[in-house]
């Protein structure tokens, strides 16, 4: 009887334990991280500044949620680099506090969550016209009048105040005036257009490890006397998978690869779609 209680007890506190851990300090369930190739379309939020670790991050306003996972309201999303993000960061060093509509691509790298941004737009407050009473109004009849061109228009408050909270999208001018970009002075100081990122596909080559980074891609000629430059990797699912092909076997393996090219401070990234084992068979050197 008493090894039937004590059993009971026990089953009892595994029970609570498992499900304590999975809830926060709020009691709340813990907030799993989004899947890999969820698509941000135009949330709103913050640009925060670099940390010790130098790396930007946006702080989004509202919660984002898929099937399976989500970001809790006010969590700020480290931002991978790219054209956008050295466009964005311009803007905000000039706008210090300002707020954005961005768009981008989630990606998931050892079960945390990144920002692909790709495409930006300023938010700004909405200017709502107060409606002015006119100073004396002409003595109306009892009743209601239709279509009395004297009649005022009034808004319910509740609809005011949304009308007051509303925000807008400003959108970057395309290019500022010729005459201006004819000068030198102003023209360092326009801010640069966002390059167009481009697409690798049916690229083989090699994962090279790297020292406080996510390693970089390595273009493999196949015995023929090409030169081509490594790419950074950028950290997503896709790199993840190949990582731990590459760690499961003593040699290097070949990949081909499919992926997104982008540019950042001089720098080539790309953001893995796809990694495909290559087999060699012999024919090709290690």
């Amino acid at each position: 009887m008493m090894a039937k209680y004590l059993l009971a007890v026990c089953v009892i506190a595994f029970f609570v334990s498992a499900v304590a851990g999975g809830a926060d300090s709020s009691g709340s369930k813990k907030a799993e991280p989004l899947g890999d190739g969820f698509g941000l379309a135009g949330i709103d939020g913050v640009l925060v500044v670099p940390d010790s670790n130098n790396f930007w991050a946006f702080k989004v306003d509202s919660e984002v949620s898929d099937d399976r996972g989500r970001i809790r309201a006010g969590t700020a999303i480290e931002l991978l680099p790219s054209s956008t993000l050295e466009h964005m960061m311009a803007d905000a060093n000039e706008r210090s506090g300002a707020s954005y509509r961005l768009w981008g691509r989630v990606t998931k790298y050892r079960g945390k969550n990144f920002v692909f941004p790709t495409y930006y737009l300023r938010v700004g407050e909405a200017t709502v016209p107060t409606p002015t009473t006119p100073k004396s109004l002409p003595k109306r009849q009892s009743g209601p009048a239709v279509n009395d061109p004297n009649d005022i228009l009034t808004l319910p408050e509740e609809l005011m105040d949304k009308l007051q909270a509303r925000r807008i999208a400003r959108s970057e001018p395309a290019q500022k005036e010729s005459n201006a970009a004819q000068s030198g002075a102003e023209a360092g100081e326009r801010k640069s257009e966002v390059k167009p990122d481009s697409v690798l596909a049916e690229r083989t080559g090699f994962l090279v490890e790297q020292d406080g980074g996510y390693g970089l891609f390595a273009p493999d000629a196949l015995g023929r006397r090409v030169e081509e430059e490594s790419l950074r990797l950028l950290p997503c699912w896709t790199l993840e998978q190949a990582e731990r092909q590459q760690a499961a076997e003593p040699e290097r393996i070949r990949h081909k690869i499919a992926g997104i090219v982008t540019m950042y401070k001089g720098t080539r990234y790309l953001l893995l779609q796809r990694a495909i084992r290559v087999y060699s068979h012999g024919n090709f050197g290690r």
